[in-house]
C-alpha cells in the first residue's frame, strides 16, 4: 500500500507539474499578446503623429512663403496707371496662396478637427490681407511710395490677424504633436 501511496503521490505531483507548466505557458503567451498589441498601439502613434508633424510642417512653409511674398508686397510701389495698378507682387502673393490652401487640406486630412480649423482660419485671413494690400494699392495708383509706407488701419488690423492666427495654429500643432510636454525639444 505505501508503494500505491508513492505511485499516487508521484502521479499527484507529475501532473500538478503539468498543470503548472501549462498555466505558466498560456499566462506567457498571453502576456506576450498583451505585449504585441501595445507594441502596435505605440507604433500607430508614432505613425500618426509622424504624419501630423509633415502635414504641419508643409504647412508652415507654404505659410513662410506667402509671408515672404506679403515682405515682398510691402516693399513694392502702386502702378502708375489704373491699367497697372496691382503691382506684380500682389498677383505672386495671390498665387502663394495656392500651396498654403492645399497644405490645410493635408492639415485637415491628418487632423485633428482643431488644428485644421485654425489652418483654414489661417488661409481666410491671408485672403483678406490680401485684400486689403489691393485696396491699398488701388488706393494709391501713381504715387511713389511704397505699399508700407501708406497709413491703412484695415490693412494693419488684417495683417495682425492673420500674425495671430498662425501663431495660434501654430500652438495648437504644437500640442497635438506633443510639443509641449517635457523633454521635448
Amino acid at each position: 500500500m505505501a508503494e500505491q501511496a508513492i505511485a499516487l503521490i508521484g502521479a499527484a505531483s507529475a501532473l500538478a507539474g503539468a498543470a503548472l507548466t501549462g498555466a505558466f505557458t498560456l499566462l506567457q503567451a498571453r502576456l506576450a499578446r498583451v505585449d504585441k498589441q501595445i507594441d502596435r498601439e505605440e507604433q500607430r502613434r508614432i505613425m500618426q503623429r509622424e504624419s501630423r508633424r509633415i502635414a504641419y510642417a508643409q504647412f508652415m512653409a507654404a505659410y513662410h512663403e506667402l509671408d515672404r511674398s506679403f515682405t515682398r508686397v510691402r516693399r513694392s510701389v502702386p502702378g502708375t496707371s489704373a491699367n497697372d495698378s496691382i503691382p506684380s507682387s500682389l498677383i505672386e502673393t495671390e498665387t502663394a496662396l495656392t500651396p498654403l490652401v492645399e497644405a490645410a487640406a493635408g492639415v485637415a486630412l491628418e487632423g485633428p478637427s482643431q488644428v485644421a480649423d485654425f489652418a483654414y482660419q489661417v488661409v481666410s485671413n491671408s485672403y483678406l490681407s490680401l485684400q486689403e494690400w489691393v485696396m491699398v494699392a488701388g488706393n494709391h495708383v501713381g504715387d511713389s511710395k511704397t505699399l508700407a509706407e501708406y497709413p491703412s488701419p484695415d490693412r494693419d488690423a488684417a495683417d495682425k490677424l492673420l500674425a495671430g492666427t498662425f501663431g495660434t495654429f501654430n500652438a495648437a500643432a504644437r500640442k497635438v504633436l506633443g510639443g509641449n510636454d517635457p523633454g521635448w525639444g
